[in-house]
């Protein structure tokens, strides 16, 4: 070759590398692409499925202007860029979440294969995503095959409320509900004549299951699936398992445990309902290697028997009887001829859905902090943690031999006590089946514990004999918080911890006595806790379809906890209207106008059933009120205004409405909204004293937080609020679980977020200090009575986030698209880091201060815009990354306001620095 065409060559190489280098930006990174918010799920069961995606770059002031998508549903078309199933072309759009599938219909059964790029705001386009997949289990109820199968009512006796209240009922053919706490085996040999490419089993067991092929488990779910209003809806999961299957005979095995379907009937009542039998279904889609197929299904040729579990119930614990085990009957080669047949039985009435939320799992161990002997038949554990979970144990015993384990969240004396217990009795018991070395956990059950006894042991338990399995809905934690006063931190960590310890595929108020409901009271106000420090979109969306189907659908009643059946009990406004606020916070922080239409009109309707009761648009009584208020008189039911706060949920019906184009609707809401309104402060008010009702602590802050106060009137009432905090109360607040989220927001709203520290800092009865003392977890009430692990006081975590590191999310702006950073700096505090996983990417506020001197430094994700409040009494006093502001890039000074110096800033990370004199800014 000639050395000029070498040159010229060269050249056309290089400017080729070159218009690529400026075509594609290495700076800019399409991470973390995922599929109804779930990296590569398996078994998803929606037709439109949404699709969400991060960018991270290394550049300030990055925004996406359009994004791509292709999806194929095999792996040859997505490598060479080809959607064959969607390309969506280049979409001008912002959206880097709640994207909507728009391509080909999906099938069921099918592995699909998808990546995405972007264009930023100069209109260069990133490299493509990594590919990432999703599989769809059953799309069409049609396809189902299998049958629900058990031990046998051929009808199960159902009544008109879909379960039954009563400890014995007869159905109109004289069948009784016969109670068998032993866990049943199902058993199917099936013979593969060819080489397994592809299988996908869709299955569920209810109550629990846990589901084996060839012996080995598959999945590593617990307590599974997550309870629901069985007649409305009932879960079940996916499963790729064609590494698990042979050529020739496999086994597939299928273990059932009461749950929460068929409890014991001492229970069934407003805690539990019964609604059927233990009972499993199964459809198993597999394809081979020459591209035929073959379904497997559950029906009457499956084997059944008595399990090794003898006794089991979520609030009592669970034998185990080593004894009863039957070795290898989930593996091949087992004879099985003695098994009965299962038989078909009658369906549950609930909905089939795909469970897509976080599954139960064992999430961490725990190893013991001490075991001590308070006499030669006891050991006693203390973990040193309050949690939900169970221990795994050594045992080393004589055949028959039972090992006792009792559970406790305290102790007393050196002996646990179960008073918090109340009358669940949380025992394990494992009667042992004689070998060197045997180890035991339960399958069916859970306890709220930080204290084990274990008798019946010929020896004294040593440490290394017993650890603690932390068991709860595994959400990925997104959110970190931390600063310079430990007493904060451990008020931080103590919520972390309630948190976990109560979600179990649905928010419960506690984990350890006979309750463990989802009362929307409880869970509403720590609902944007959970959502600062933990990925709970799809469990929020989970509990949100168990609330929504519990409605009743004649006058729109919602009942005041779910999931469970529809309960015509006593209204209780202020914890059903948690129903509107959690899709509300749902839809700020996310983005996700689909859970406002999934909700809408449920919503509304509730609204109006509440304007049936309302006379004059006051409503009566609330069944709980501001509950475990400690504020001297209080009764339940009580403050009277509460009920009122309807006004809240009408607005929310309001704005609803307008952000889903429905102007009709906004103007009628908005105008009761504004009727509430009036007829609140004419009704409550007291214009002499500047009060509402009796000027309590919740019935000043509850107003004010709700903007039913004249702007003539809101001075005199706060300050009638503060007065009563500091010098009628000493500091200390007088607020139960719904007074004290609004309190501390409104203060901080209002400018007083002095008041809100001194509050957050007590250290005397009633404060969070004081309440952790001695114990790791929160309590129920002030005064540590009751439950040891509830998380209802748990609000004051959102307000570390939104008001100590100042991240807030705005309305008009949700899922973070421009969101604020104001932080608080009381004068005793130096420093604090925060920060958030959001649909946009990771947001940070860490600012510390010294000798006058103050540092914030900031990070916006990718196509995200932040109003940032800086201290400075002049904006030539600030700096960002040790250059004066007014020559930092993508930094925009807006105003003065207070103390503050007021900056719009881009996507990025910015360090600002102050060296204004310290003043405390309220």
């Amino acid at each position: 070759m000639k050395r000029s065409t070498i040159i010229s060559l060269s050249f056309f190489i290089f400017f080729f590398l070159l218009n690529v280098s400026c075509e594609r930006s290495p700076q800019n990174l399409v991470t973390e692409t995922k599929c109804q918010s779930i990296i590569n799920p398996i078994g998803i069961d929606v037709n439109q499925p949404s699709f969400s995606w991060i960018v991270e770059s290394t550049e300030r002031g990055k925004k996406q202007i359009a994004y791509q998508i292709l999806l194929a549903d095999n792996k040859n078309d997505i490598n060479r860029n080809r959607g064959n199933s969607w390309d969506s072309g280049k979409i001008i759009s912002e959206k880097n979440h709640s994207v909507m599938y728009r391509g080909k219909a999906l099938q069921s059964n099918q592995t699909y294969y998808w990546k995405v790029r972007i264009w930023d705001e100069q209109d260069v386009p990133t490299e493509y995503s990594k590919t990432t997949f999703f599989t769809t289990s059953i799309l069409d109820s049609d396809e189902w095959k299998g049958k629900w199968i058990g031990r046998g009512i051929a009808k199960a006796p159902l009544n008109e409320e879909g379960f039954y209240q009563e400890k014995i009922e007869v159905d109109a053919d004289g069948d009784s509900i016969k109670y068998n706490g032993t866990s049943l085996l199902l058993r199917k040999e099936i013979q593969l004549a060819k080489t397994v490419s592809k299988a996908l089993v869709n299955v569920s067991g209810l109550g629990f299951y846990e589901f084996s092929i060839n012996g080995k488990r598959v999945g590593d779910r617990v307590l599974n699936p997550a309870k629901t209003n069985y007649t409305q809806l009932v879960l079940f999961d996916t499963y790729e398992v064609s590494t698990l299957l042979n050529k020739g005979e496999n086994v597939l095995g299928i273990m059932v445990g009461n749950g929460w379907f068929d409890p014991i009937p001492k229970w069934w009542s407003w805690r539990m309902q019964w609604f059927g039998e233990k009972q499993a279904m199964l459809n198993m889609h597999i394809t081979y290697k020459d591209g035929s197929t073959e379904v497997v299904t559950t029906d009457n040729t499956w084997k059944i028997a008595d399990g090794p579990v003898r006794h089991h119930c979520i609030y009592d614990g669970e034998t185990y009887d080593a004894t009863k085990e039957i070795a290898d009957w989930d593996k091949p080669g087992f004879d099985d001829s003695k098994w009965e047949s299962a038989k078909n039985v009658e369906a549950p009435k609930g909905k089939f859905t795909a469970q897509i939320i976080p599954a139960i799992k064992r999430v961490e161990t725990i190893k013991p902090l001490s075991v001590t002997y308070p006499n030669d038949s006891i050991s006693v554990v203390n973990f040193g943690q309050n949690f939900s979970g169970w221990v795994r144990i050594k045992i080393r015993t004589e055949r028959g031999q039972k090992t006792i384990i009792r559970f406790a969240e305290n102790s007393k004396d050196g002996m646990i006590d179960t008073k918090s217990n109340d009358k669940a009795v949380t025992t394990d018991t494992y009667i042992a089946k004689g070998e060197k070395e045997e180890i035991f956990e339960p399958r069916f059950t859970y306890h709220g514990f930080q204290y084990v006894e274990v008798s019946g042991l010929p020896y004294q338990l040593e440490a290394e004999d017993i650890e603690a399995v932390v068991v709860h809905s595994a959400v990925e934690q997104t959110g970190s918080f931390e600063c310079s006063n430990e007493q904060i931190n451990n008020i931080h960590k103590a919520v972390l911890w309630s948190y976990r310890s109560n979600l179990m595929g649905y928010p419960t108020d506690c984990p350890q006595r006979e309750e463990r409901l989802g009362w929307i009271g409880d869970a509403h106000v720590v609902a944007e806790a959970g959502i600062y420090n933990f990925e709970v979109n799809q469990f929020y969306n989970k509990w949100l379809d168990d609330i929504r189907v519990n409605q009743d659908k004649n006058n729109g009643y919602i009942p005041y906890i779910a999931p469970r059946p529809i309960s015509n009990g006593d209204p209780a406004f202020s914890w059903s209207s948690g129903y509107h606020l959690i899709a509300w916070y749902h839809y700020l922080y996310y983005g996700d106008k689909k859970i406002l239409e999934e909700n809408y009109e449920a919503m509304k309707k509730y609204v109006d059933y509440l304007s049936t009761l309302a006379d004059k648009y006051i409503l009566p009584n609330d069944k709980y009120g501001d509950w475990v208020s400690p504020l001297d008189g209080w009764k339940r039911g009580t403050p009277a205004s509460i009920s009122t706060g309807y006004y809240y949920n009408s607005s929310i019906v309001a704005k609803t409405a307008k952000i889903l184009g429905n102007n009709e609707d906004s103007e009628n809401y908005g105008t009761l909204s504004e009727n509430i309104k009036t007829a609140f402060h004419q009704h409550f008010y007291n214009a002499e004293t500047k009060n509402y009702e009796e000027g309590s602590q919740f019935s000043n802050s509850f107003a004010l937080f709700l903007g039913l106060v004249p702007e003539s009137e809101k001075e005199a009432v706060l300050n009638n609020l503060v007065n009563d905090i500091v010098n009628t109360h000493d500091t200390h607040l007088t607020t139960g679980i719904l007074g004290t989220k609004y309190l501390m927001e409104l203060l901080s709203r209002e400018g007083r977020s002095d008041v809100a520290w001194a509050l957050a800092t007590q250290t005397t009865f009633p404060s969070w200090i004081d309440m952790l003392k001695d114990r790791t977890t929160l309590s129920e009430k002030w005064d540590k009575s009751g439950s040891s692990n509830h998380v209802m006081l748990g609000s004051i975590d959102s307000w570390f986030y939104q008001t100590l590191a100042g991240i807030q999310v705005q309305e008009n702006t949700p899922g973070f698209q421009q969101f604020v950073i104001k932080p608080f700096m009381p004068e005793d505090l130096s420093w604090v880091k925060a920060s958030v996983k959001t649909v946009k990417g990771t947001v940070k506020s860490e600012w510390s201060i010294k000798n006058g001197n103050y540092h914030l430094n900031i990070q916006v994700p990718f196509g995200s815009e932040a109003i940032v409040y800086i201290i400075g009494d002049n904006p030539d006093n600030i700096n960002e990354s040790g250059h004066p502001v007014e020559q930092a890039k993508n930094v925009k000074f807006l105003r003065m306001e207070n103390s503050y110096a007021v900056f719009k800033v881009g996507s990025g990370e910015y360090c600002f620095g102050s060296s204004s004199a310290y003043k405390n800014i309220k």
